[in-house]
């Protein structure tokens, strides 16, 4: 995932996002924040060697980091989702 396309690439693959991503950050977000294509109680993205992810594009990296941070706030905080959670690992 050394660039912001690789990211959207993997993302959309191992999370298999639906055929809606709209293949920028917004649309990240917004099919994090939904996950109705992915229906569980709990969710955890592990990004394996996250040192190496998007390591020549700081501001991307910032703009990950700060999606899945929101995300996990917004699982976190959701009134209609008690007791659901997204969580994110970086390994």
């Amino acid at each position: 995932m050394g660039t912001e396309q690789e990211l959207f690439e993997q993302m959309s693959a191992r999370l298999r996002l639906p055929a809606y991503f709209g293949w920028n950050w917004d649309a990240l977000s917004e099919c994090l924040r939904d996950m109705r294509w992915a229906p569980a109680d709990h969710y955890l993205i592990v990004i394996e060697r996250s040192a190496l992810a998007l390591r020549e594009h700081a501001e991307d990296r910032d703009t990950l980091l700060e999606i899945l941070g929101r995300v996990g706030h917004h699982w976190g905080q959701s009134p209609d989702r008690p007791g659901r959670s997204f969580n994110s690992l970086l390994l």
